[in-house]
């Protein structure tokens, strides 16, 4: 099972009941359940950037390549 550890504002928002911060989260759960081998850190980073329209520069583009299906519209740069 994998452990998930919230900072200070993470744990804000969640009390606050910060609608932005617990969709985040549920998307990054959802994509981890659905794609074998995935991280949290890495659902976290590819749901961030779909949020936002970003593109992800990494050195481990297989890792993020496996999120691809849940997060198409993220561009995946290798370093």
């Amino acid at each position: 099972m994998i452990g998930l550890t919230f900072d200070t504002g993470a744990l804000i928002a969640l009390e606050q009941r910060r609608m932005r911060m617990r969709a985040l989260a549920k998307i990054a759960g959802e994509a981890i359940a659905t794609t074998p081998g995935a991280t949290l850190v890495d659902a976290i980073v590819m749901a961030s950037a779909a949020s936002r329209g970003d593109a992800v520069y990494t050195s481990d583009v297989g890792d993020l390549e496996r999120l691809r299906r849940r997060f198409p519209s993220v561009r995946i740069l290798a370093a």
